[in-house]
Order: structure tokens, then sequence, then C-alpha cells
């Protein structure tokens, strides 16, 4: 019973961190850079998921962001890539003080899988 209460309360800690965490860093600024090799390797699982959810919800909420950097140069092929990068980008749409877009998309060292193709990006 005691430690399933303090799972419960680990996980609501948890969650608290990353919301607050993700409000404090990305929905008051006016200049975002988004590493997704980066993202994907560390913000992996459940943690991921609830990480992801914040970080886009976040973004959604920012009516000051101006200027944003969307960078992949991943060492080795991530299938979550283009998932998130399509979430990335309804959270950005409409976003009337949005100026500059800038994409930077490397592919890595090994190819996809066949069947996984940029084009269904748009």
């Amino acid at each position: 019973m005691a430690s399933n209460h303090l799972e419960a309360v680990l996980r609501e800690w948890k969650n608290n961190l990353y919301k607050d965490l993700e409000f404090v860093f990305v929905a008051n600024r006016d200049s975002l850079k988004i590493d997704f090799a980066l993202l994907l390797t560390t913000q992996k699982g459940k943690a991921g998921d609830v990480f992801w959810r914040f970080f886009v919800d976040a973004i959604k909420e920012n009516n000051k962001v101006e200027n944003v950097t969307l960078n992949f140069a991943p060492k080795t092929f991530q299938s979550g890539f283009l998932d998130h990068f399509l979430m990335i980008k309804s959270a950005l749409q409409n976003k009337r003080n949005l100026q500059i877009l800038k994409i930077a998309l490397k592919g890595p060292a090994d190819p996809p899988p066949l069947g996984h193709t940029i084009s269904s990006l748009w």
C-alpha cells in the first residue's frame, strides 16, 4: 500500500516538474531551437510521452514566438521523428508572430527501413 502511494506521488511530482519546466523554457520565449535528435534520444517511454505532450502544449500556448529552428541530424535512424515533427508543425500553425522558420534536416548514416519516407511530411 505504501509503495503504491509513493509511486503515485512520484509520478505526480514528475508530471508537474515536466509541466513547470516546459512552461518556463518554452511558453514565453520569442525564439525556439528544437533539436529532435537530442530530444528523441533523451525523452523515451512513458516519461517521454509526458514530456512531448507538455512540450507541444507549451508551444501551442506561446503567442510570442517569432523565430523557430527545427534541427534533426541524427547519428542513427530514429523512428519517432516523423510523428514528433508533425506534432511540432501542428503546434506552430497559425502563429501570428512567427516570422522565421528554419528547418535543417540531415539524414542518418544508416538509412531507414523501407516504407518510411519523408514525402509523407506534407
